[in-house]
């Protein structure tokens, strides 16, 4: 009996804290899917939960990778948001 294992998927190299810092969100992810990123954002905005979601993002040198993503609203004593943080994991092999 054969038995088949997959490689396990591995971690793209995260960017150090200084470069992630200066990155802007829009030069990861690809131009097609631009407008629909924007709309998530407006959900945030308004503070409305979201579930995970998988999409794309570009790496480094430009090759469009499937992540998952998770999206959190970032909330002062206030009750306004002030940043929206996000988790992105590679979804699988391309």
């Amino acid at each position: 009996m054969k038995t088949s294992k997959k490689a396990p998927v591995k971690a793209a190299p995260a960017p150090s804290e200084d470069k992630a810092l200066q990155m802007n969100v829009h030069d990861r992810i690809p131009p097609e899917l631009r407008e629909g990123a924007l709309d998530t954002l407006r959900h945030l905005a308004r503070a409305e939960v979201l579930a995970p979601y998988r999409t794309q993002r570009l790496t480094k040198e430009g090759k469009s990778v499937a992540v998952s993503i998770i999206s959190t609203a970032l909330v002062n004593e206030a009750g306004r948001i002030y940043a929206i943080a996000t988790t992105e994991r590679l979804s699988g092999a391309n």
